[in-house]
């Protein structure tokens, strides 16, 4: 394939020198006469006269026929006419191709000049044109074989005919007719400027038409100013179309064949800009412009009127648009409206080169619209090395008085403050026209290395529509060499070279629309998607429609993030931008956001809906300085990012007086990955939107590579909102709508205040489970030195697991309350530590330099589990109260170190614990890595009450503050195994514990009070309530201790209707002892009270004790009211022996005849106790109804008679002689086996009695 292109090459190189040496041979007879409109001859030059009468006049056309045309530099053609002739139409019937090099003028006004060479046209670099006499004559050179027009009739220069068939021609020609493929027209270095005055006004333009074969204009100029020049041609035979409006001409070319190629190079410029009007239009398969060359309409500077209009630039390509290192731009520089530009072509590439409209005046800017069917791309190579900046050449005069200004590489259209531009600012009106509309159509849409797709204004008025439309994908891509990023961008300023780092509106003029519908939409290493504003009016709406995907990831070499954005720099507000798409995926440090910058306009609402997912993945491998990300995003780094860190992800925040706007997220599934953020947020005086999740899972785990601190929220992968530092504004609340909430390794759900603003809240309003796991964390804070209030955190979910460090916390350390926790879950389970010495667990606290309360905490559930060290903590460390915990469960399970706490470290009060279990409670065993934590971690980080599990409302050592009351209300508590329940306060006074439980079992468990003060409100008493068993096993304990000279809590335990019981020789105790106070009271009030002695407790004296003691001083009073037992009587003394059961049953005859048989009397409790194991019954009458089945004895005779041998009839009856328990608890009588156990035989005496 590359040889053939270099043979195709060669030939066409050949070919061309070919024709420059024939027509070189033929200037020796430069211009001839055919003969056949009337005598043949050769015309004497070097300033050769065609007059009318060489040809042959037509009504207002004039024929003239050459047999060979040439003009040698320095010569010229004048060709003469009458005033009625509106058309010259000339051919050359000879064969040679014409060699133009000098100069072609008509001496006549308003009068057009057809040129007509079937083998070929070539201007030199010394051609140029005046036709119409410097007035408004246009020129038209062809390489078709004939003329043709409506009625048929034909002007051909290869079938030239006799005169006569000329003679029934009428009016202008209809078209070019070719029998043959035409061959080329070559302009080289020529100026063919066809033209009366650049500044006419009104415009009365001409047209400047090359009809091919190929047109190739190299290093040359082709000048309509106010006119109209057409470039085209076809490859095949066939028929062009010609229409004639007034003095302007265009082409009309069949879509069914097959076109030429046009090509501009090396400097070539096509020019029609004037005071108004002035077209281009260029119809071929393949269109180059290359190597510095320009297309350029428009309306010049000091021209137009206000309701001047310039003329359209269209480009019609069936194959490929190639611009590189050039332009094609229509500019209203002068008063009145810019003209449109279109193109259409099966691919357009833009290579270091531009094609935009704008206006620098009052005037309204062209719309720009692109169709190109296969693909576009558009790209920047230009290095810092060798880089040229594209320029626009603005002639105010002539081509002597030119001025230049700078442009992005890419395609826009744009309204340009003129005042910015010093070298034009004076020829220039003053600015405030709106820009155009930039429409493209593609199937494949590229964009690299700073290449830019625009509309904008700088002025008052307004910005175009930026619509792009691409089937298959828009693939935007790295930034130039000073690192402006490729991209869809609204010029905001007027130094638009480095428009990449700027969009939108920066004056006055309300921002325009950018609307994208692609299948995938790519943005990466640095480029940008966005609207903006920097003025007074409100960025455009920015909406991205992507079928399949939308993905950004990277940044530029110098860390610039690969950007989505509206935003706003000034007194307007930033605009939506919404994304409609399946799947969504942000990495490696891009961003989409909405965001206020500076100045007091609102930020952005933020809406992405994508079906199947959302992916937000990592940070940037590069940094970013915090002053760069500010100015471009809105969002200082440090506010949630850390300095120079650069996250992927989605904000939407505001720095300004005006107010953040929403950020919603609607997905199948949203992952938040590695350090990636979704984050809305307030760093000035404007508050913060709200964050909206809704999807059926949601996902947050892991930390950057670049997070300092595994304790900080810095680098954590994020779903939050935040007020920052010096800020008045209120940050936003989360509500997270889905089935699965998960958080782990390190992720955070937070909204937090380190301004004057409140911190939002967050609300999880319906989940099937929520698993906060691995360090992972649910967190509202009020930070250090700020003044705002903690916002709540409200889950609702079916399970709710935290376990593996996982944390749900809601804190202050600032000025302002801590927010509250409130869960409500069918099942909630907490469980285990993390790796960075942080128990699992929910939690509330105030820190030491805090000026607010701690929050509460409250959990619904229907089984509540607490485990291997978790907490449930509701901590303050200052002068405030700490939260209360309120636990509403049918059941409760404490295990293994699981504790929950309200404590206080300082002088704040701590809050209270109330459990209120409909089923019951157990609390259970130790953790054993509580140690281990302890000496690795500090107790800043193990905030735990020792290793075993418990309820804990209680202070520090060394606080004075008092603590919190503990209240259960459950029908059973179990406490075991070294578990604890704690009201204390060593230094301080303490709550009450208040229990309400049917049944209280303790076994190795405790209950404790412990105080320093009592005040006036008691402290530190326990109240057992509505008890039908206390059961104390195991070293179990019941104390309220007093320190210093505090008096002993009281404990009350009320089972009236029940019983107190302890095994001997367990060792538990009931203690209400003081040290220098006075000794507590205990009141016990039970219907039973077994296994207890008054005394001192003694740890290991392997005693039950009631002790209301007093070290120092006066003992409390022991008060136990029971039915009839008073354990101070002590026990009865029983015998040594034991009773042989079997003599006090009696086994013979007589029992059954009644005489001397055993009997049953109930005396009461005797001397044998009720063991707690036996059934417990009211008096109960037993009798055998075995007896019923025996006969009367009333009438039995006492008298002997012979004993004999007698078969019973009846039922056997064996009397009992002992009982047994049943797996029920229920007595059964029975006899004891023997040998004759199973006889049925009645004794022999008895059966002489019976016979009596």
């Amino acid at each position: 394939m590359v040889h053939n292109w270099k043979r195709l090459g060669l030939g066409v190189l050949l070919a061309f020198g070919y024709a420059i040496a024939t027509a070189t041979k033929c200037a020796a007879q430069s211009i001839t006469l055919d003969g056949t409109l009337g005598p043949a001859r050769t015309l004497s030059g070097p300033n050769y006269t065609i007059r009318q009468a060489d040809g042959l006049p037509v009504g207002n056309n004039l024929f003239q026929s050459f047999g060979r045309f040439n003009l040698n530099a320095n010569e010229s053609a004048n060709f003469q006419s009458t005033a009625n002739i509106r058309n010259i139409l000339s051919r050359v019937t000879g064969g040679s191709t014409s060699f133009i090099d000098g100069r072609i003028f008509t001496q006549s006004r308003n009068v057009n000049l057809f040129f007509i060479n079937p083998n070929g046209i070539i201007f030199g670099p010394n051609a140029s044109l005046n036709v119409g006499s410097a007035t408004r004559g246009s020129f038209i050179a062809t390489t078709a074989n004939a003329l043709f027009w409506a009625n048929g009739s034909q002007f051909s220069a290869t079938n030239p005919g006799n005169a006569t068939s000329l003679l029934t021609i009428v009016g202008d020609p209809s078209g070019f007719l070719s029998t043959l493929t035409p061959p080329p027209i070559n302009v080289s270095g020529s100026t063919l400027a066809n033209r009366s005055s650049f500044f006419s006004n009104p415009y009365n333009g001409q047209s400047l038409l090359l009809v091919g074969g190929d047109v190739k204009v190299d290093n040359a100029t082709l000048q309509a100013p106010g006119g109209r020049i057409e470039l085209g041609g076809l490859a095949e035979p066939g028929t062009i179309g010609l229409t004639t409006n007034g003095n302007i001409l265009s082409l009309n070319f069949p879509e069914n064949l097959a076109r030429a190629s046009v090509s501009l190079t090396n400097g070539s410029n096509v020019s029609v800009a004037s005071g108004g009007g002035g077209s281009i239009a260029v119809n071929a398969s393949d269109i180059d412009i290359l190597g510095g060359s320009n297309l350029r309409a428009g309306i010049r500077p000091l021209a137009g009127t206000d309701n001047a209009q310039a003329g359209d630039v269209n480009l019609n390509a069936t194959g490929t648009l190639r611009i590189e290192n050039s332009s094609v731009y229509n500019v209203a520089f002068g008063r009145g409206n810019g003209g449109n530009l279109r193109v259409d072509t099966g691919k357009l590439i833009i290579t270091d080169g531009v094609l935009t409209t704008a206006t620098l005046s009052q005037g309204r800017a062209g719309d720009v619209i692109v169709n190109a069917s296969d693909s576009m791309e558009l790209t920047n190579s230009l290095t810092s090395n060798d880089r040229v900046p594209i320029v626009i050449p603005v002639e105010l005069f002539d081509s002597s008085s030119a001025f230049t200004i700078n442009v992005p590489i890419g395609l826009f259209s744009a309204s340009i403050d003129a005042r910015n531009l010093p070298n034009l600012s004076a020829f220039l009106p003053i600015a405030g026209g709106d820009a155009g509309n930039l429409t493209i159509n593609t199937g494949r849409l590229i964009v690299s290395n700073g290449a830019v797709v625009s509309a904008g204004t700088t002025t008052a008025g307004r910005a175009g529509n930026l619509s792009v439309n691409a089937k298959d994908f828009i693939e935007l891509s790295g930034t130039s060499a000073n690192d402006a990023p490729s991209g869809f961008e609204f010029l905001s300023e007027a130094d638009i070279v480095t428009s990449g780092l700027r969009n939108g509106t920066s004056g006055s003029g309300s921002g325009g629309n950018l609307t994208i519908e692609t299948g995938r939409l790519i943005v990466r290493d640095g480029a940008v998607v966005g609207t903006s504003t920097s003025g007074r009016s409100s960025a455009g709406i920015l909406t991205v429609n992507a079928k399949e995907s939308v993905e950004l990831s990277g940044t530029s070499a110098n860390g610039f993030p690969s950007l989505l954005a509206s935003a706003t720099r000034g007194a307007g507000n930033a605009n939506s931008l919404t994304i409609n798409t399946k799947r969504l995926r942000v990495s490696d440090g891009a961003i989409i956001s909405a965001a206020a910058a500076t100045g007091s306009g609102q930020g952005g609402e933020l809406t992405i809906n994508a079906t199947e997912f959302v992916e937000l993945i990592g940070t940037s491998t590069k940094r970013l300085s915090a002053s760069v990300f500010q100015r471009v995003l809105g969002v200082p780094a440090a506010v949630v990012f850390g300095e120079d860190l650069l996250p992927s992800g989605v904000i939407a925040g505001t720095l300004s007086e005006g107010d953040a706007r929403n950020l919603t997220i609607n997905t199948g599934r949203l992952l938040i990955k590695d350090g990636a953020q979704a984050s809305v947020s307030t760093v000035g005086s404007g508050n913060a939107g709200s964050l909206n999740v809704r999807a059926d899972s949601v996902e947050l785990t892991g930390t950057s590579q670049q997070s300092p601190n595994p304790n900080d929220i810095v680098g954590r992968s994020l779903l939050t909102t935040a007020v920052g530092e010096d800020s008045t504004g209120s940050g936003g609340n989360i509500t997270v709508q889905t089935g699965l909430l998960t958080i782990s390794d390190g992720a955070a759900l937070t909204a937090s205040t380190s301004g004057q603003g409140n911190a939002g809240s967050i609300k999880v309003p319906q989940a099937n489970l929520v698993s906060v796991s691995d360090n992972g964390l649910i967190s509202t804070a009020v930070n250090a030195q700020a003044q705002g209030q903690g916002g709540s955190i409200d889950i609702n979910t079916n399970t709710l697991s935290v376990n593996q460090g996982g944390q749900i916390t809601a804190s202050t350390l600032g000025n302002g309350n801590a927010g509250t926790v409130k869960i409500n879950a069918r099942d909630a389970s907490l469980d285990g530590v993390g790796t960075n010495g942080f128990s699992s667990g929910v939690f509330t606290s105030t820190g030491s330099q805090a000026n607010g309360s701690g929050g509460a905490i409250a959990f619904q559930t229907n089984s509540f589990t607490l485990s291997n060290g978790a907490v449930v903590n509701a901590q303050t460390s200052n002068s405030q109260k700490g939260g209360n915990v309120t636990i509403e469960a049918n059941t409760v399970d404490i295990k293994n170190g699981g504790q929950v706490i309200t404590t206080t470290r300082s002088s704040g009060n701590a809050g209270d614990i109330n459990l209120k279990v409909a089923d019951g409670i157990t609390i259970s065993g130790s953790d054993r890595t509580f140690a281990e934590r302890i000496a690795q971690f500090g107790d800043d980080i193990v905030t735990n009450q020792g290793a075993d599990s418990g309820l804990f409302a209680n202070t520090s050592r060394n606080s004075i503050a008092q603590g919190g009351n503990l209240i259960i209300n459950t029908p059973s508590l179990q406490v075991k195994d070294g578990g604890i329940i704690s009201v204390s306060s060593p230094q301080g006074q303490a709550g009450n514990l208040d229990i309400t439980a049917n049944t209280i079992r303790l076994n190795q468990g405790s209950l404790t009070a412990e105080t320093a003060i009592t005040g006036t409100t008691e402290g530190a008493n326990i109240r057992l309530q509505d008890v039908d068993l206390l059961l104390m096993q195991n070293n179990s304990r019941i104390s309220a201790q007093a320190n210093g000279t505090a008096r002993g809590g009281n404990i009350t335990i009320n089972a009236q209707k029940g019983f107190v019981i302890a095994p001997f020789g367990e060792d538990s105790d009931i203690i209400a002892s003081a040290s220098r106070g006075r000794g507590g009271n205990i009141t016990i009030n039970t219907q039973e009270l077994f296994g207890f002695f008054e005394g001192r407790a003694i740890r290991g004296n392997g005693t039950n004790d009631i002790d209301a003691s007093s070290e120092f001083n006066n003992p409390g009073t022991v008060d136990i009211n029971t039915l009839d037992i008073d354990p101070r009587r002590g026990l009865l003394e029983l015998p040594a022996s034991v009773v042989e059961v079997s003599r006090l049953v009696a086994s013979n005859c007589g029992a059954i005849a009644g005489k001397n048989g055993s009997s049953f009397t109930y005396t009461g409790r005797g001397g044998l106790p009720d063991s707690p194991d036996d059934p417990l019954t009211s008096d109960v009458v037993w009798s055998d109804t075995r007896l019923t089945n025996i006969r009367s004895l009333e009438n039995i005779s006492t008298s002997t008679s012979k004993p004999h041998k007698q078969t019973a009839s009846g039922i056997a009856i064996v009397p009992a002689t002992g009982w047994v328990f049943n797996n029920l608890g229920e007595v059964t009588l029975i006899a004891s086996q023997s040998e004759t156990a199973n006889r049925i035989d009645t004794p022999t005496t008895c059966q002489s009695e019976t016979e009596h």
